[in-house]
């Protein structure tokens, strides 16, 4: 029989691939992008070494263990939908608390909007997406204490599983942890507050992109009384 599936508010581990800022089964492309951490790639990227504070690896073989560990991480999140669907598929506007959100389609935040994740330190957030992710240009995820006064979530514990492409528009803000199959494209200025990783498709930085790594990867254990709340919820049918 199969084993049961893990309680949806433990954290993903995330092995040697949470020792990158940006990791990518292919390429990586950005002369003018600053990442904040160590980038790491299957082929030769395109980074300039004095934007990027850690070191760049690029090769199969100094890469697999963390591709390995990343791809465990992005089965592991995709594990954890509980059959919720959040609708519509467009989240600019909304609040998250923590628990498991899971879409069957493509995600999408629309210019010029707010996604709010709301919560403390110790809270961890998991949204997966069985299509793309899209953010516009000037979409922005942000963070917000709960209570008030207290510390925010913590970018650590914020994952995003994309089954699909993942597309950053131009001056977009975007916060957590992305676990991603396929190519990653950011627009010239995004600001990006966490990790980005491909298991297949390139990584394109535009001009001006930063990254910045948390300083911890996903690794906390679980929280007592979770309660799961929606922004826009459809909970499952008894």
């Amino acid at each position: 029989s199969s084993p049961p599936p893990p309680p949806p508010w433990a954290g993903i581990p995330l092995g040697k691939a949470g020792e990158f800022a940006v990791l990518s089964g292919a390429a990586i492309t950005g002369a003018t992008a600053s990442v904040d951490g160590n980038a790491g790639a299957v082929a030769a990227n395109g980074l300039t070494p004095a934007l990027v504070t850690g070191q760049t690896v690029y090769s199969v073989i100094e890469v697999a263990d963390a591709m390995a560990d990343m791809n465990s991480a992005f089965a592991d999140a995709k594990s954890r939908s509980l059959g919720v669907t959040t609708r519509p598929a467009t989240i600019g506007g909304s609040t998250f608390t923590h628990g498991v959100y899971h879409w069957a389609a493509a995600l999408s935040i629309a210019a010029n909007t707010n996604v709010t994740i709301k919560g403390s330190p110790s809270d961890i957030f998991t949204f997966i997406t069985d299509g793309a992710l899209s953010v516009a240009a000037m979409g922005r995820v942000i963070l917000e204490a709960d209570p008030p006064g207290g510390g925010k979530p913590q970018v650590s514990n914020i994952a995003w599983a994309v089954a699909g492409v993942m597309t950053f528009g131009e001056d977009s803000r975007f916060e957590g942890v992305c676990l991603g199959t396929a190519a990653a494209t950011f627009g010239a200025s995004v600001k990006f507050n966490g990790r980005v990783f491909t298991a297949l498709g390139a990584i394109s930085l535009g001009a001006a992109v930063a990254i910045v790594e948390p300083s911890a990867g996903i690794s906390l254990g679980p929280q007592a009384q979770l309660s799961l709340t929606l922004s826009s919820p459809t909970p499952p049918a008894p």
